[in-house]
């Protein structure tokens, strides 16, 4: 299932700090993704996403190298904790771009879901179009303001 990796990219006009602020702090992230969000932005640290129509899902800071990455793994189902073999891994990569910054989101792991990894991998690449467009208009609308 090596080719059920998402990769998505969207420009963005705001500056670089801000976008990655808003990946990484539990109150911002949770204005575009999800409804709240609770971890620590350090490797190792476990947290929890929460969307209240889905429940609360696990999740462990993998990576962070500030401001160019941050990755993530999170559950496939809620309220459990996270391991390698029930979540799947994001990674948000940063860089300039002319109008501001290009983020750039990759989602790996769809094995995990075994028969429904398809269908899941179709579900998540749909949803990314919406969650960057969302966080497209929260930046923007906020430089706006």
């Amino acid at each position: 299932m090596d080719d059920l990796v998402i990769t998505r990219s969207i420009d963005i006009e705001a500056e670089r700090g801000r976008v990655w602020q808003t990946l990484t702090d539990p109150s911002l992230l949770s204005q575009w993704f999800g409804d709240g969000a609770e971890f620590e932005l350090r490797p190792g640290a476990r947290g929890r996403l929460i969307w209240n129509e889905h429940g609360v899902f696990g999740m462990l800071v993998v990576a962070v190298s500030e401001p160019d990455s941050v990755t993530y793994r999170w559950t496939k189902d809620s309220d459990v904790e996270v391991t390698d073999d029930n979540s799947t891994e994001v990674t948000f990569t940063l860089e300039e771009a002319p109008l501001g910054t290009r983020v750039t989101v990759m989602e790996r792991g769809f094995e995990v879901y075994g028969d429904g990894a398809r269908a899941q991998f179709e579900g998540d690449s749909e949803g990314w179009e919406t969650e960057l467009a969302e966080l497209r208009e929260l930046l923007e609308r906020q430089d706006s303001v």
